[in-house]
């Protein structure tokens, strides 16, 4: 490990609250009959030993959440409150007929999360 790399690590594992993503954990040394040893990755990097043995043995990132996209992203959502809110008579309608008006097929639960999102109720 050169020293700039080195520096690097040592930066990177003093910064507060930072937990170590899959690539940077497999990118780590880590001790294994084939690699080092944790007093020697303390020599290398110069931190103390409990905080090698805390991104040795802690947590990884949390990973993004896996999903299917929204069905309404946010300009349709901005769209829809905005045309219902614009003046009385449209605030009577209901979101269906609102949904209808502006060529959006969605259910009508799709429909109610979509306002309840955008915080109107």
């Amino acid at each position: 490990m050169c020293m700039a790399r080195a520096s690097n690590v040592r930066e990177h594992l003093t910064s507060p609250q930072h937990q170590l993503t899959g690539d940077e954990r497999t990118t780590h040394p880590n001790p294994s009959p084939g690699g080092l040893s944790i007093s020697q990755i303390v020599d290398r990097v110069g931190v103390s030993r409990s905080t090698i043995r805390e991104v040795i043995h802690g947590p990884t990132a949390p990973t993004k959440p896996r999903g299917c996209r929204p069905i309404l992203d946010t300009y349709t959502r901005r769209r829809l409150v905005l045309y219902t809110t614009s003046n009385t008579r449209q605030r009577r309608k209901s979101w269906r007929r609102v949904a209808q008006e502006l060529g959006i097929t969605v259910s009508s639960e799709t429909l109610a999360a979509a306002f309840h999102k955008m915080g109107y109720y």
